[in-house]
């Protein structure tokens, strides 16, 4: 595991055990207030809960900053999308292209088939036969790997 992945696994961890450490104080406090006699209610809330209950608040709040902050915003799926180290798309995939597979153990070699139309140098390609600029990659109609 590389070393910024284990630093955000290690951020996310301490922001998750904030998180959780401060809701579980919340809660027992909130609990405790309302089951304990007389009135079972909010009348039992006294001076020496209300700190706790800032100070379990404040650590629900920075646990949660802290997870947003490393990728947690969408649950653990952002720590396992960060570390998959997901590629970005490439331009022809944002414009709807697809980009075929590579051809393994094809015995068929990209040939490139250049033409020169008045001042412009195209390239053609070897599965649609579109022309094409010749600093492309990918066909522009095809998607199809251009030769080199």
């Amino acid at each position: 595991m590389r070393s910024w992945s284990r630093k955000a696994l290690l951020w996310q961890a301490v922001g998750t055990l904030c998180y959780l450490a401060g809701l579980l104080v919340f809660v027992a406090v909130v609990i405790g207030v309302f089951l304990a006699p007389p009135e079972n209610s909010l009348a039992n809330l006294n001076a020496g809960h209300t700190p706790v209950l800032v100070a379990s608040t404040a650590f629900i709040v920075i646990g949660r900053l802290i997870s947003y902050k490393y990728g947690l915003q969408n649950g653990l799926s952002g720590a396992v999308r960060e570390y998959q180290g997901r590629p970005e798309k490439t331009k022809l995939e944002e414009l709807g292209y697809v980009i075929p597979p590579e051809n393994e153990g094809s015995d068929r070699g990209l040939e490139r088939k250049l033409s020169l139309e008045g001042d412009d140098l195209t390239v053609a390609c070897t599965e649609c036969g579109a022309k094409n600029d010749p600093d492309y990659r990918f066909c522009a109609d095809c998607s199809a790997e251009l030769p080199d």
